[in-house]
């Protein structure tokens, strides 16, 4: 099972964003909807999914897009890439690696793109 970090603040979310090319630790963002059933069975699918033994380094993170409105927002734009909900990013060296919405969200392509 994930242990899922909040970013608290946009600072938080910069810092993560501007990773150096150096660091090797992936980060994954996952932007929730906690009104939305499709949402909801997503988290659910990748949580089930989730190797934790094999992806130990992975760092995990969790926007509650209704909850943290501006934050998400801030992702979105940050990246460049239309919101949607659910929505997955994969980032590493500072670099989007993958990302995926709805039901393409999946643990296989996660792990590919790792």
């Amino acid at each position: 099972m994930i242990t899922w970090k909040n970013i608290e603040n946009e600072q938080v979310l910069e810092k993560l964003l501007s990773q150096p090319e150096n660091e090797e630790t992936p980060i994954l963002i996952f932007k929730h909807s906690t009104r939305c059933s499709i949402s909801a069975n997503v988290l659910d699918r990748l949580q089930r999914q989730w190797d934790t033994k094999s992806h130990e380094a992975v760092q995990t993170y969790l926007i509650k897009v209704i909850e943290e409105r501006p934050l998400s927002n801030a992702l979105s734009q940050r990246l460049g890439i239309t919101h949607e909900s659910p929505q997955l990013f994969l980032l590493k060296n500072g670099k989007l690696l993958f990302h995926a919405s709805h039901y393409d969200i999946s643990y296989n392509e996660v792990k590919k793109n790792l």
